[in-house]
């Protein structure tokens, strides 16, 4: 069976309240220039949800901005089908911020090797301990 990659409207974390909760409840995990933020939920339609940001204090333009937020999501996007499928066989769901905090536009092939890193570890954390 193949999988898509994929990033659909109900997977991106967007509700005001849940990223509120989220940064407040949550556990903070970091790699490189890479923060993310979690916090498991009780079960949902959607396994995982994620959002994305950038400090517009450390990146004055929207165009920087927006080119680091299309890195995160796209590495996000293609290499969290483990998590995805270890999320799916408890029944939680799990919620993410993932925030870049460097201070210097970074290459994709950083962003991707820091979302590596976080994922393996979003996915230790998120399964039971046998």
């Amino acid at each position: 069976m193949i999988t898509r990659n994929t990033l659909s409207k109900s997977e991106r974390l967007k509700s005001y309240t849940q990223i509120r909760h989220l940064f407040s409840k949550g556990e903070k995990l970091r790699s490189g220039d890479v923060l993310c933020y979690f916090v498991l939920a009780p079960a949902a339609e959607v396994p995982i949800q994620a959002g994305f940001s950038v400090a517009a204090r450390l990146f004055r333009r929207a165009v920087d901005r927006n080119l680091i937020k299309r890195r995160l999501r796209e590495a996000y996007r293609l290499n969290n089908g483990t998590l995805k499928a270890a999320i799916q066989t408890t029944s939680n769901q799990l919620q993410v911020f993932w925030i870049y905090v460097g201070q210097t536009i970074p290459m994709y092939d950083t962003i991707e090797q820091s979302v590596i890193a976080l994922l393996a570890q979003l996915e230790k954390k998120s399964t039971p301990h046998e």
